[in-house]
């Protein structure tokens, strides 16, 4: 299937019911995915496999994009910080505290692409 965002991608990869990940690759937005992955049964252990699914998602996002990658690469070795105002601190920081695993992620994929892993 085609999905027109890693965050389709993403919301896709938490589940396994064939249908869903259907309806999920023709939303129009990625926050209508995202809307959408709260209501779909997860896959087992999705917990623990969150993190390398998001990896999974972002490393073809800048693998068949050249020009966000070169986005992505123009960082540096700069930290990434995925902040927000959603409470979402296993993602990203809220108020100064979180986890920071988009930003981790992201991180992850600069340093892995650079060396070709």
């Amino acid at each position: 299937m085609h999905y027109p965002t890693s965050e389709h991608l993403y919301i896709a990869l938490k589940t396994d019911d064939l249908e869903d990940r259907r309806k999920i690759s023709l939303l129009p937005t990625p926050q209508e995915a995202k809307k959408y992955g709260q209501s779909v049964r997860l896959i087992f252990d999705w917990n623990n496999l969150r993190y390398p699914m998001m990896y999974k998602a972002c490393w073809l996002k800048f693998y068949q994009n050249l020009d966000l990658w070169k986005l992505l690469d123009a960082t540096g070795d700069k930290r990434l910080e995925e902040t927000n105002d959603w409470d979402d601190r296993f993602w990203g920081v809220v108020d100064g505290s979180g986890l920071n695993n988009l930003g981790n992620v992201l991180m992850e994929v600069r340093t892995n692409y650079r060396l070709k892993i």
